[in-house]
């Protein structure tokens, strides 16, 4: 049996109507009036907000009705009925869970349990897959479901703008009261709350679609499938851990051979050899910064002024001058 619907597609059907009501009941109400002024105001938003709606909500419709069933896959089931052995083509691959050859742009899905041609991906909002046959609508389903929730968040911020731009004597408030019967402040206290929430969620919505509208926007222009934007972009970062394990492979080996040779390490800060890291910048001899290190047999050497590095052996004598200075 199919697996139950997943969470964002219940989501989706309680989202829609608490929005389409919102609209109803805050907006749209408020903005009507005897005023013939405020017709094209509410005629507008109304306009916008359920023409996006209706625009949104058909072709989210249509691309869960078009199975984007892989056609190889589909040929076997109907033609061949499911029995037999499908044959070896050029551009076919086979999928060892379906037990068919398919397209090399098809892939498996596990939540719908069949091949989908062209695969995108799987969306969990209206739990179906989408691939090269219902790609187009689902597409128009995101831009619709984006212009309709863009332009009800506008109609929501102008209902907040107006309320506290015309005070308690405005038009606004007074079709507020002839609508709802309030006459209290504690009444209207709570339609703005309603309203300045109803706009807090709805702009956030809004962004949130708008990162998936330009998402596939930006996608179609490159002409890639957002399989192949997930594949690639692992594959770079496979490649960024790969390149910082080698550094860092390196880096240690490279620390394992001073220590053999000279037991010397290689100064953070300024990236000259000390005989101790810990030491860096802490030795200081007198005000020209002169720096004391043990010069082997020869015993202890001193530079003055801390301007020159002088190599002793396995040992370097830091400018200290210059690692103060960082």
């Amino acid at each position: 049996p199919p697996p139950p619907p997943p969470p964002p597609f219940s989501v989706t059907w309680f989202l829609f109507p608490f929005f389409l009501l919102g609209f109803v009941l805050l907006p749209l109400l408020s903005f009507c009036s005897s005023s013939p002024s405020a017709f094209p105001l509410a005629a507008g938003f109304s306009l916008l907000v359920f023409g996006g709606a209706y625009y949104g909500v058909s072709n989210g419709y249509r691309a869960c009705k078009i199975d984007p069933m892989d056609d190889e896959l589909r040929d076997y089931l109907l033609v061949q009925g499911g029995k037999g052995r499908t044959t070896a083509k050029d551009g076919l691959s086979f999928c060892w869970v379906c037990q068919v050859h398919v397209n090399k742009t098809s892939k498996h899905c596990r939540f719908c349990c069949k091949c989908v041609g062209g695969f995108d991906h799987h969306c969990a909002w209206l739990n179906t897959c989408v691939g090269e046959r219902n790609y187009p609508a689902f597409f128009r389903a995101v831009s619709g479901i984006f212009w309709f929730v863009s332009w009800e968040a506008a109609a929501f911020i102008v209902l907040v703008a107006r309320w506290f731009a015309e005070g308690p004597s405005g038009v606004l408030r007074e079709n507020v009261r002839a609508a709802y019967g309030t006459s209290s402040d504690q009444s209207e206290f709570v339609f703005i709350a309603f309203a300045i929430a109803y706009a807090l969620v709805l702009i956030v919505t809004a962004a949130m679609i708008a990162q998936l509208y330009f998402f596939h926007t930006m996608l179609q222009r490159k002409g890639m499938s957002t399989f192949d934007y997930v594949v690639a972009d692992a594959r770079k970062q496979q490649e960024r851990e790969k390149e910082e394990g080698e550094r860092n492979w390196k880096n240690e080996q490279e620390r394992k051979r001073r220590k053999e040779l000279g037991q010397t390490q290689v100064c953070r800060v300024c990236w000259v050899g000390g005989r101790k890291e810990e030491d860096c910048g802490k030795d200081k001899g007198g005000s020209g910064g002169a720096a004391v290190v043990d010069g082997g047999a020869g015993g202890a050497e001193e530079t003055e002024g801390g301007k020159h590095s002088v190599e002793m052996g396995s040992i370097v004598v830091r400018d200290l001058e210059h690692e103060q200075g960082i």
